[in-house]
């Protein structure tokens, strides 16, 4: 097997706006399903952050996903932290 590398472009980018088009992508499911998606960002996390915003967004969308497939009443929340807290 060959040796895979993970290629990452860190840019800084605005969480809110990232966070309002993860809302969107799921709205016709919160509209029908009835499951509320609730997003709660920590104290101290900067509207501005650094990261690969293509691999942050995947990874919210495929958890968020997931969610709704296993989830059929009640709420959905995804917290955002800094790590170690």
């Amino acid at each position: 097997m060959r040796n895979k590398k993970l290629n990452l472009n860190i840019t800084s980018f605005n969480l809110d706006e990232l966070l309002e088009e993860v809302k969107s992508i799921y709205s016709f499911n919160v509209k029908f399903s009835g499951v509320e998606l609730l997003i709660d960002v920590g104290e101290g996390i900067s509207s501005e952050i650094k990261t690969d915003r293509y691999r942050f967004m995947q990874i919210l969308v495929n958890l968020i996903g997931n969610a709704f497939k296993f989830t059929f009443e009640g709420s959905i929340t995804v917290k955002i932290r800094k790590v170690g807290e």
